[in-house]
């Protein structure tokens, strides 16, 4: 009898400046079924906070989805970079709570 097993992975990389050299950072392997589950509460996640997608890079220069809060008035500083910082964290909060496997 032959058992088969199906994983899907997410693996996220860096670059340099000048995208010349890339690192892997990470990687997360769960079943097909778990990814799923994950997929959904993370888009979840994401709409609660009005956000369509995450990017690090987006987060960290408050650019692109995370640029509205750069908004003087509806976030004075600091309450921008710290409402930025609760989705984050409720994003590794996730992560954390998730059976997504290093």
């Amino acid at each position: 009898m032959i058992l088969a097993l199906l994983f899907r992975a997410f693996i996220d990389d860096s670059a340099d400046r000048r995208q010349k050299v890339a690192v892997v950072a990470g990687a997360f392997v769960s079943s097909h079924r778990e990814w799923g589950k994950f997929s959904i509460n993370w888009k979840r996640l994401l709409k609660t906070h009005g956000i369509k997608y995450f990017r690090s890079t987006e987060y960290y220069g408050l650019s692109g989805e995370f640029a509205k809060f750069r908004d003087p008035v509806q976030f004075p500083s600091p309450k921008g970079r710290e409402a930025a910082t609760r989705v984050l964290t409720d994003l590794e909060r996730l992560i954390q709570s998730s059976k997504l496997r290093e």
